[in-house]
């Protein structure tokens, strides 16, 4: 009986830190995915600015 309790607490243990490393690791791909999307955003102002200046000027 004791046993099969220690087996269990070890699955338990096993899957609530298998889910914090997949929660970790998400968030970190989220952040990346989320810094990309904000400089790409700025990279396209600046470049529409450019764009519209040097039409501006023919």
């Amino acid at each position: 009986m004791l046993k099969k309790l220690y087996a269990t607490d070890q699955t338990r243990l096993f899957f609530i830190l298998k889910g914090g490393i997949v929660g970790l690791v998400s968030g970190i791909v989220v952040s990346i995915f989320r810094l990309a999307i904000e400089k790409m955003t700025a990279y396209i102002q600046e470049l529409y600015l450019i764009t519209v200046a040097i039409f501006l000027r023919l």
